[in-house]
């Protein structure tokens, strides 16, 4: 129908259909990586493998993305198309959720491997150059 049909204004008719295309967007979304979900799955794969395989690099990460000043563990918590949470542990008895950002939404679950790989290598990176070692560290 058009906003003539509808008998309101081109304006509040661009309006109601701007907000139930972003509806839309965001059911697909939820549909796309809610639970059972090919995104889902991933990620549940993702956040074991990383905890159990990588646990130096989820620390890598937060220390050059995360907010978790002097870090000494961090386990992933979550991971979602825009970035991973992880709980930093800082002391004895001190932990934090640290929210660390995807440079760039993810659209497909392919593209998480790939991400979590070039975050890491440039994590190594900016932390070698700011110890002064010019070094990566080993994976």
């Amino acid at each position: 129908p058009t906003h003539t049909a509808l008998g309101t204004t081109r304006e509040d008719y661009a309006q109601v259909l701007g907000v139930h295309r972003a509806l839309q967007t965001k059911r697909q979304f939820l549909l796309e990586s809610g639970p059972g979900s090919a995104f889902a799955a991933r990620v549940d794969r993702a956040v074991v493998h990383m905890n159990k395989d990588h646990s130096e690099d989820n620390l890598t990460l937060v220390r050059a993305y995360g907010d978790c000043e002097g870090a000494t563990s961090a386990e992933l918590v979550s991971l979602d198309r825009s970035g991973m949470v992880f709980r930093c542990a800082t002391g004895a008895k001190s932990q934090s959720d640290v929210r660390v950002l995807f440079p760039s939404r993810l659209l497909e679950p392919s593209e998480m491997r790939e991400t979590l790989v070039k975050m890491t290598l440039q994590a190594r990176t900016t932390l070698s150059a700011d110890n002064g070692t010019g070094a990566e560290s080993p994976s």
